[in-house]
């Protein structure tokens, strides 16, 4: 007998567009009213996406910039204020470039604020070495997150830079 494959979830509800769930959701059918997903442990699932996008060795995407800062539950405007711009327009353009880089001192700012907030202490100045390094290559990866008996894990995840 052949093993049925693992249906994946597209987690788009992240505001991610490259986040697909192997577990952790549940389906159910509502006749001819269609589906409807349940994710396990949401509050979790977010910070491990946070945390993987935090450490990973690439330059952020528009929206991975966008869900880490409302993960710390920032405003644009809060954003902008931080980081010395008058106006919230420019996170905004930033946000709406989908998969361009933001700025890299705006993605070494936002990299640090989350890691701190985590508790995690990140050398801000290797951060933004190691983005200078990378150049502009923003690509998005496809990001798959699963649950495991102690929470959930991110598989294939972009390589993590070091942080000590």
């Amino acid at each position: 007998m052949k093993a049925t494959p693992m249906k994946l979830y597209h987690y788009t509800e992240s505001g991610l567009d490259n986040v697909w769930l192997r577990s952790g959701y549940d389906v159910k059918t509502f006749g001819d009213h269609g589906e409807a997903v349940s994710v396990q442990d949401e509050d979790r699932l977010h910070l491990v996406l946070a945390r993987s996008i935090a450490r990973q060795d690439r330059r952020l995407t528009g929206q991975e910039f966008r869900f880490l800062r409302t993960v710390l539950d920032l405003t644009q405007s809060a954003v902008a204020r931080r980081m010395g711009y008058a106006d919230y327009q420019m996170v905004a353009r930033w946000e709406k470039a989908h998969h361009a880089a933001p700025p890299l001192v705006a993605d070494t700012l936002m990299r640090a604020w989350y890691l701190e907030s985590i508790g995690d202490r990140p050398l801000t100045s290797r951060i933004g070495e190691r983005l200078a390094e990378l150049g502009q290559d923003a690509g998005a990866p496809e990001r798959r997150i699963f649950t495991q008996s102690d929470g959930w894990e991110a598989e294939g995840a972009p390589r993590e830079m070091a942080m000590a």
